[in-house]
């Protein structure tokens, strides 16, 4: 085949022959990269199912229904800290959380990703890597407040003793989550507690909570069921086959084998064990959002939801023919990055998610929405296309793969509705032409982000020119925190990873307070500052707050980081251990009058501007 035909049968399959990067440079995908795409994509399942298209529009809870502002909360669940938790926020932190916030006011406290990640690899630590979207990650969960623990001497003892203890406030007072020792305290209590359950309550009586079990277990289906066999092989050939599903003997990699079948047989009480662990992860997460949903938040908990998942984790092994195992998510250059991004992260097969009528998202989201108030999609571009990059390569050798957008608006709607749930979707980076005006269109909030609402001429655009359906911020998990913006300190860390030359440096620098001027003119214009103010950094952020509380978009987000004054973002892009992504903790501690008084601060500022 001439490359005229290669790139013919490319397009008329959804695969982009070329693209423009960020900057409008126009890049002709390489002709292998087109046939490794083509190959991978293969042919879809015949007789597409009917899915709902995108005719319908997604909830809008009342108040930003009725066109009033509200306002909320963006943080880091792991890192919360308290007097009592493991060292690791936990359910019951975010309850504390969640109800500080309500009592001043907010609508809304969004998370980051829930998602179950590796029980084996404990520093596989990634939100947006998870194993499985469908499913919840353990060490949230407040061990303290499962009620087996009530019961089970052997537990209560072991928590007790001096060394489990010293244990505990070490992990507590570390700076950084100790992920790993987190899991070894957590998980040795929830196998005892899961002992102790399955003997008083699985195999001897019928109790309530024996049936409440077995009721999520029956509600869990064969996607339950199957995940919990997955987590039990995971721990079986952790030892002898470390590296993924894929190494594992040929008959476990397929889940409808009869090995797989015979292995969870023979293994019952490990797979229940797993059960186990998601019921208790489900039951408190879904009291908090319960109670934040119907108590005095419009919105409730905000949960996150990634574009992807580890080609290595329990969604890849659970449906193969749905995940893509040899291409990565991941983005095309930009100023940010020369090569371009490769995420880690497996994206769903379009033509096979067309032909199941897109349910996959519906059952997705149905999922999460059953406790969430508002949920989060996490580069929302990909509704549209997705970047695709083969296994191996780097962003340069991608290309984007077109989606069914109106059947996946179509299903975000009817799921949206169903449950009552708010939806964002985060439209940053290179986003398709009409995207942003279509997700609108369907009362699907889009994101605005402060550090890159600019206009033409490099001001920073008014308040009043923010789309209504929008949710502002002023930075997100992989931006500078406002205090790391104003100082550099994303630049400076962003040039020793990258020896960028001090030359570099210095102009970047430079740009910076360029950047840093403009938005202080902008504040000044919009009588949020004096020309001749000066500020520390908790009072500029305090007025940077009031701009983003002063927009016209229904929801305003404003990050823990900033309310606490903090310089370090939660993730650097592109960094795996240059940098402790996904481990750092909150400077106070979630259940004193500290982390009261700067959220009460925090709402004075937004109720200030005109917002709920």
């Amino acid at each position: 085949m001439n490359e005229d035909d290669l790139r013919r049968q490319a397009e008329a399959m959804g695969i982009a022959a070329g693209f423009h990067d960020i900057a409008g440079t126009w890049h002709d995908v390489k002709p292998e990269v087109l046939a490794h795409l083509i190959a991978t994509l293969g042919e879809g399942p015949p007789e597409p199912t009917p899915a709902p298209t995108g005719g319908g529009c997604a909830f809008l809870p009342g108040p930003i229904a009725a066109g009033k502002r509200v306002w909320g909360v963006a943080i880091q669940l792991y890192g919360l800290r308290s007097r009592r938790n493991w060292g690791i926020g936990d359910f019951g932190d975010l309850k504390t959380f969640a109800s500080a916030a309500a009592a001043v006011g907010a609508s809304a406290v969004q998370l980051n990703p829930m998602h179950a990640l590796f029980p084996c690899y404990r520093n596989h630590i990634s939100p947006y890597a998870p194993s499985s979207r469908f499913f919840l990650n353990p060490l949230y969960v407040d061990v303290e407040a499962v009620p087996d623990l009530a019961e089970c001497a052997p537990a209560q003892e072991m928590v007790a003793s001096t060394p489990f203890q010293r244990t505990l406030a070490r992990l507590r007072a570390a700076p950084l989550v100790d992920y790993d020792g987190v899991a070894a305290c957590k998980m040795s209590i929830l196998k005892l507690l899961f002992e102790n359950f399955h003997h008083k309550h699985l195999a001897e009586s019928s109790s309530a909570r024996a049936r409440d079990f077995q009721a999520f277990r029956e509600d869990g289906g064969k996607l339950l069921a199957r995940f919990s066999v997955f987590e039990a092989l995971c721990e079986y050939f952790h030892a002898t086959h470390p590296g993924g599903w894929q190494t594992w003997p040929i008959g476990f990699r397929n889940p409808d084998s009869p090995e797989v079948a015979q292995f969870a047989a023979d293994h019952e009480r490990a797979v229940l064990h797993s059960t186990y662990l998601q019921w208790i992860a489900w039951k408190q997460l879904r009291r908090v959002a319960d109670v934040a949903r119907h108590g005095d938040m419009a919105i409730g908990i905000i949960a996150d939801i990634a574009i992807g998942c580890d080609g290595a984790g329990a969604d890849a092994w659970i449906d193969q023919e749905l995940v893509v195992q040899d291409v990565e998510l991941g983005a095309p250059p930009d100023p940010f990055c020369e090569d371009g991004q490769t995420w880690g992260v497996r994206p769903w097969r379009p033509n096979v998610l067309y032909a199941r009528g897109c349910s996959p998202m519906g059952a997705l989201l149905g999922r999460t929405m059953q406790w969430a108030g508002g949920v989060r999609l996490d580069h929302a571009a990909g509704l549209a296309r997705q970047f695709w990059v083969p296994h191996g390569l780097s962003g340069r050798d991608g290309a984007y793969v077109a989606y069914p957008r109106e059947e996946l608006i179509g299903q975000i709607a009817a799921a949206s509705q169903e449950h009552r749930c708010l939806v964002i979707g985060e439209d940053l980076g290179t986003v398709p032409a009409g995207l942003s005006d279509r997700l609108r269109q369907s009362n699907i909030l889009t994101t605005c982000v402060l550090y890159f609402e600019r206009s033409p001429d490099g001001g920073f655009r008014p308040p009043s020119h923010y789309p209504r359906l929008s949710c502002a911020c002023v930075a997100t998990h992989d931006l500078a925190t406002l205090a790391g913006f104003i100082e550099g300190r994303d630049i400076r860390l962003r040039a020793s990873i990258a020896h960028d030359s001090v030359a570099e440096t210095e102009t970047a620098l430079i740009a910076r307070h360029e950047t840093t001027a403009a938005l202080r003119n902008a504040l000044t214009r919009n009588a949020l500052l004096a020309p001749s103010a000066t500020l520390d950094t908790n009072g500029f952020t305090a007025v940077v707050h009031g701009f983003i509380a002063s927009t016209t978009s229904a929801l305003a987000l404003a990050q823990l980081e900033d309310v606490l004054g903090v310089a370090d973002q939660a993730n650097v892009p592109g960094t795996l251990t240059q940098h402790p992504n996904w481990r750092r903790k909150y400077p106070v501690a979630v259940d004193t009058p500290e982390m009261r008084e700067n959220l009460a601060a925090t709402a004075d500022v937004f109720r200030r501007h005109g917002r709920l």
